[in-house]
């Protein structure tokens, strides 16, 4: 079972007064979510989170690791996209029929115009 997640101002304070704190509730909250997970994700998201993890270690700053795994994220996004580009997902999806649709103007009453 997940617990929720401290509010705002009280992470904020962690990571200014106890970084070794918020740290240690990342990694137990990453350890819940995981263990929540299906049984045959598991292993997988355990592999992300050592990355995750290891990105974060070798990071001088919170700066430097937020923007290696965006980046790490980023490079997933495209090799799922281009996953789905050669087995012909996307293109079924962006072939779709348009449909159409008649725009109607209302106007606007003469009591508004006023006001």
């Amino acid at each position: 079972m997940q617990r929720d997640l401290p509010d705002f101002d009280t992470l904020m304070k962690m990571a200014i007064n106890a970084p070794e704190q918020l740290d240690a509730l990342r990694k137990e909250m990453a350890e819940e979510i995981i263990n929540d997970a299906k049984p045959e994700h598991q292993q997988r998201l355990k592999g992300l989170q050592f990355t995750i993890n290891l990105e974060i270690e070798r990071s001088p700053n919170a700066y430097v690791s937020c923007m290696k795994i965006s980046s790490l994220m980023h490079d997933s996004m495209l090799r799922l996209r281009s996953f789905f580009d050669e087995n012909g997902v996307i293109q079924d999806i962006t072939e779709q029929p348009k449909t159409s649709a008649k725009v109607i103007c209302f106007e606007q009453s003469k009591s508004k115009l006023r006001a």
